[in-house]
């Protein structure tokens, strides 16, 4: 029998380590004056509203395992958005200043993921954040895998 990890164990440590990060806290406390809302998973058809922003989702992931494996891959993915209406307009230049807190908010999830289990860095992120469509949204997505590898005769754990 080879050794596995349920995918909800990321999850879970997943959704702790954001909900207890002080600089994520202190980030929306500090450029919205409201916590962060978490969310693991939602309701794709009534997804939250703008009035929820910030907020961060954990959406459910994947894993390659198997008795072949010399790793294993674990893959989740996390959103996030915040609402900024601000544009600033200095010297003929014209900025949307959610693109910076978006782009802040990201940076702090994905360092708070990296920092869980140092012996299993994050080994791949896919991200990317929305500037255009969803003004005065800014949402974001990652998908992060992290890989383990796999030893003769021990259990793997996150």
């Amino acid at each position: 029998m080879f050794s596995t990890i349920p995918i909800t164990v990321f999850i879970r440590k997943w959704r702790d380590a954001i909900a207890g990060s002080a600089a994520i806290s202190a980030f929306c406390m500090q450029k919205y004056s409201k916590p962060l809302s978490l969310y693991i998973g939602i309701d794709g058809k009534k997804p939250p509203a703008d009035t929820n922003c910030p907020l961060v989702i954990v959406f459910p992931g994947g894993k390659v395992e198997g008795g072949g494996e010399t790793e294993c891959r674990y893959t989740g993915s996390i959103g996030w958005s915040i609402i900024q209406s601000h544009v600033a307009k200095q010297d003929g230049i014209i900025e949307n200043t959610g693109l910076y807190e978006a782009d802040e908010l990201g940076q702090l999830l994905l360092a708070t993921i990296a920092e869980i289990n140092p012996s299993y860095p994050v080994s791949h992120v896919e991200y990317s954040f929305e500037s255009n469509d969803f003004f005065p949204q800014f949402p974001g997505r990652m998908d992060i895998t992290i890989q383990v590898p796999v030893r003769m005769g021990t259990q793997i754990s996150y």
